[in-house]
């Protein structure tokens, strides 16, 4: 839809489906309009549409396995940028308007939240979290380094593009949000969610552990991102780490409650670390080679590992520290969980909706089911689990039976949580959600001051 500037009617320019993303933006002479859409299966790419109506042949280098959306036409309208990634793992690239040719502009591997052209088309100032705290920084078209602007927090960054203005002022969201941690028996009354190790930080990443007793999760209580662990028997919550400028994620544990796995991210790349709980001793358990996204305990001994590489994401078995090393077991994955009850390895593949069983002896990997769109799902006690909106004002906890394919609803909120972000213990009758009790945002205004000449 479309409305004049000034007023008057709105005006249908085209259908698109709900897979179809917010973000678009227009070409310089306002002809067209380019989005990010798909089927909903598959994903997302980008699409171009006249302004007038009806789709433009934009034949660009879309990687079938990547998804693509955020795009943002250069000022001189030659050049598209967008996003390509699932978050919290994204990069900008750029797309040839001609020839469709695409390159990698950055390499930071991490949420990339707004970005914009400078008005001279030589470069782009984004936000992105690569380094920490989310914040601005710059980086030029010519294969420079990234630079950091010095704001933060920041997101949504937007330029003025009128060049006769003199030095070009950039506006920005200032993020103020605080989320926490809510458990409740799945299965009961929305009422009955109870807040977990409060605050006055934001607590996200929980993890039950295997006895139930104990709650793993990140949290900036301290002032910066740690991970953190709170004993519901002791009614305590201490530290695991205290490493500054870093990015944690995703804490595992060992099936015997003893040890933990986290994700780092430091400068872009990831690492597994191992924290032994008796002593909060830390070591690396992935070689240096391997820039991780998610790790867990394998079943039997070693860490199975989803890792990036320049082309692909790869599922890894990587062998303590005295054994052969990282084995290959699949490409192309998205995702991986363990189920602890069983000890099965499942995965999901860039390119498919489909969660498919490890089978490593046999060769082949079985389908046990199909989503529809990109959920973040959970493996526990024989079946994925994943939220989804409820049609109205809500959202549903499912799950997905492995053995017929069946879905059912387990639980039903109207609470303000975040979906992809939760635990489930182990026979899945614990439940832990991150609730979102602040989300306000404020606008900062930053002008770029031209060097004088001397």
């Amino acid at each position: 839809m479309t409305v004049d500037a000034l007023g008057g009617p709105e005006r249908t320019r085209g259908t698109c489906d709900e897979a179809w993303h917010a973000g678009f933006d227009w070409s310089p002479d306002g002809s067209i309009f380019i989005a990010a859409g798909g089927d909903g299966r598959h994903p997302a790419r980008l699409r171009a549409l006249r302004a007038e109506g009806g789709f433009v042949d934009f034949h660009y280098q879309f990687d079938p396995a990547a998804h693509d959306d955020a795009p943002r036409f250069s000022p001189d309208g030659r050049t598209v940028a967008f996003r390509r990634g699932l978050l919290p793992y994204s990069d900008i690239y750029l797309a040839d308007w001609q020839t469709g040719q695409v390159r990698r502009l950055t390499d930071v591997a991490a949420r990339i939240r707004g970005f914009d052209w400078l008005p001279d088309g030589r470069g782009l100032v984004f936000a992105s979290d690569h380094a920490g705290i989310t914040a601005l920084y710059s980086v030029p078209l010519d294969g420079g380094p990234v630079t950091p602007l010095g704001v933060a927090p920041a997101q949504a960054p937007d330029l003025a593009h009128d060049r006769t203005a003199g030095a070009p002022a950039l506006t920005y969201e200032i993020p103020k949000t605080r989320s926490r941690m809510d458990g409740v028996v799945v299965g009961s009354d929305t009422a009955a969610l109870r807040e977990i190790a409060p605050s006055t930080g934001s607590d996200s990443d929980p993890a039950l552990s295997p006895e139930g007793t104990r709650l793993a999760f990140i949290s900036d209580r301290s002032g910066s991102q740690q991970l953190w662990l709170y004993d519901a028997a002791a009614r305590q919550s201490l530290p695991l780490t205290t490493r500054p400028n870093s990015l944690y994620f995703q804490p595992q544990w060992r099936t015997d409650g003893a040890k933990l796995l986290v994700t780092h991210r430091v400068a872009g790349r990831g690492e597994l670390v191992e924290v032994d709980l008796a002593s909060q001793a830390h070591r690396t358990v992935s070689p240096p080679e391997v820039n991780v996204r998610f790790g867990a305990y394998a079943p039997g001994s070693g860490y199975l590992v989803v890792a990036d590489t320049a082309a692909d994401s790869q599922l890894l078995l990587i062998e303590p520290a005295d054994g052969p090393g990282a084995h290959l077991l699949r490409t192309n994955v998205a995702a991986a969980g363990i189920d602890a009850s069983s000890g099965d390895i499942y995965y999901a593949r860039r390119d498919s909706p489909d969660i498919l069983r490890l089978s490593p002896a046999a060769g082949t990997d079985s389908l046990v089911a199909s989503l529809d769109g990109r959920r973040q799902w959970r493996v526990a006690n024989g079946a994925a689990w994943y939220f989804e909106s409820d049609g109205a004002d809500g959202v549903n906890l499912v799950r997905r039976d492995f053995r017929d394919g069946a879905s059912s609803v387990a639980w039903t909120t109207t609470a303000a949580i975040d979906p992809d972000n939760f635990a489930l213990s182990a026979e899945a009758r614990r439940l832990v959600v991150t609730r979102w009790t602040q989300n306000d945002t404020d606008i900062g205004i930053v002008r770029f001051v031209r060097d004088r000449p001397p």
